[in-house]
């Protein structure tokens, strides 16, 4: 409770932060990201891209690979994939 009063959280209450509604130029941010995608489409193409440089990695002589099992699929993609 200490560190919640020395960083002023508690200056405002849930329900002040649930209920503020101040949404502002919603029709203008979406007009500056389309801008944006059409400006830059070369990067926003589907599809994966291609990197033309060649990546080297140095690994020293003696180093054991090691094995790691894939990160677990979180439960509520599991019907998904």
């Amino acid at each position: 409770r200490n560190w919640i009063n020395a960083l002023h959280l508690n200056e405002t209450t849930l329900d002040e932060l649930i209920n503020n509604n101040k949404v502002l130029n919603v029709n203008s941010k979406i007009t500056n990201l389309k801008h944006l995608i059409h400006t830059y489409d070369d990067i926003f193409k589907e599809g994966l891209g291609c990197c033309k440089m060649k990546a080297h990695l140095y690994v020293k002589s003696d180093v054991i690979p090691k094995f790691h099992k894939p990160r677990s699929l979180p439960f509520a993609y599991q019907q998904v994939v």
